[in-house]
């Protein structure tokens, strides 16, 4: 079994640049890293077809050869996907070109993942199943599953992928979500409210009809929330000896993965640290490993679990600081990284902070300004104005920052370096 999957050559198109290739994925055949199964964008031909478009248009702006869709298992990069959606919105006219296609796709527009969790005894056991084996369909994002009190919450990240068609990929994933949730608990089931992370579109109503229940755009990440309760909804129909034939072909992937270990690290925090910090032990829990065994893993492919801790969160911190400002100054995410990253940010913060002390000017001002002293106050007098109105200072200077940024937990790690060990921040 090769570790690479198949490439299919394609032909220069006329004397015109080379198209970009196309792998095989599918049975024994890994999916490389940034690269997503052509199967989710599925409808595209179907609606540009609807619309009276010629499909070889968006092909030839994305660089697809022209018969990319004749197999659900061709793998393009993940940019390439977010081409497609973008040349569709703009050929069409419909910013909802994301919903449409992933209106038209469910589980099983997700391979042997998609396949498994319909086969699963529960929702949380189907679920889980997403979780755990998406990377063999799509390795350009990862899903989450998260229960907070009453409520649970099915969402989707994007990691290797900031173009212009980000916002339509998220609208093509969660209405795949929603088609999903739909399959597994049936017509009884209903999402508490769903957030988008893209901007508002001219037309709301047109997402609250289709996923049944109030949209957020402009949200810090893309989630369906729904009750927990479902999580423990039995499947009407399983078949137990498919789930265990779709079981064994996932494992013999998995098998032939376990050798990128750096790989499945970047993956599980890519997946968690947007919503809470994931130290060492989680990751070996997560994998089924001994900590000295994944760090000897690691040593042999010349990178530490710190290392890729720290890569993972720079690459969300910078995410997040390229964002708009949010209207919701304090969302819990932000208060709950606030409380459970204190402790350790002495031990990343600092990596991450001077990171983006390199980036462009606006992130870079808002991460080393110091706090402007108080109307009539001296700047020089100010260290002796009193704590109380030293932390007050520092504490709004704190949250105008996280409030542009977006970002609590480098932001609390830099203030912190210049107020003082004393002040209670984010509070």
């Amino acid at each position: 079994m090769s570790s690479l999957s198949h490439e299919v050559d394609v032909p220069e198109a006329n004397g015109q640049a080379p198209v970009i290739p196309i792998y095989r994925a599918g049975l024994g055949r890994l999916l490389p890293p940034g690269h997503v199964r052509i199967a989710v964008a599925g409808a595209v031909p179907d609606l540009m077809r609807q619309f009276g478009l010629p499909l070889d248009d968006i092909l030839r702006k994305a660089a697809l050869p022209c018969d990319v869709f004749d197999h659900p298992d061709n793998a393009i990069p993940f940019d390439s996907l977010g081409d497609i959606l973008s040349f569709g919105v703009r050929s069409t006219g419909r910013e909802d070109f994301g919903l449409l296609i992933g209106e038209r796709a469910g589980a099983s527009s997700l391979g042997l993942s998609g396949f498994l969790l319909q086969q699963a005894v529960d929702v949380r056991t189907a679920l889980g199943d997403l979780v755990r084996y998406l990377h063999h369909h799509d390795r350009g994002a990862s899903p989450f599953v998260e229960v907070d009190g009453v409520d649970a919450f099915l969402g989707y990240s994007i990691s290797h992928y900031d173009g212009p068609g980000r916002p339509f990929i998220y609208d093509g994933a969660l209405a795949i979500g929603r088609n999903i949730m739909a399959g597994l608990c049936g017509p009884q089931f209903s999402f508490v409210d769903v957030s988008l992370s893209r901007p508002k579109p001219s037309s709301p109503a047109r997402y609250a009809q289709f996923f049944g229940a109030p949209v957020k755009f402009d949200a810090e990440r893309s989630a369906l929330r729904f009750r927990a309760s479902w999580l423990d909804h039995k499947l009407p129909k399983t078949d137990a000896l498919l789930r265990h034939m779709l079981q064994e072909q996932l494992d013999l992937l998995e098998a032939e993965e376990a050798g990128n270990a750096t790989e499945q690290v970047r993956r599980l925090l890519r997946a968690a640290l947007i919503k809470r910090p994931m130290a060492h032990e989680d990751v070996c829990a997560l994998l089924n490993v001994g900590r000295r065994t994944l760090t000897r893993r690691l040593a042999a492919e010349g990178v530490t679990f710190q290392e890729i801790h720290n890569e993972i969160l720079f690459e969300i911190a910078r995410r997040m600081l390229a964002q708009p400002a949010r209207r919701s100054p304090r969302s819990p995410s932000r208060c709950m990284w606030s409380r459970s990253l204190r402790p350790r940010l002495p031990a990343m913060g600092g990596h991450v902070a001077a990171r983006l002390a390199h980036e462009p000017a606006p992130a870079r001002r808002d991460l080393t300004r110091a706090p402007p002293p108080a109307p009539g106050e001296n700047a020089r007098a100010a260290p002796h104005a009193g704590l109380a109105n030293c932390r007050a200072r520092h504490k709004a200077f704190f949250n105008d920052v996280v409030n542009r940024s977006g970002d609590v937990h480098v932001m609390e790690r830099v203030v912190r370096a210049k107020s003082g060990p004393e002040l209670e921040l984010g509070g």
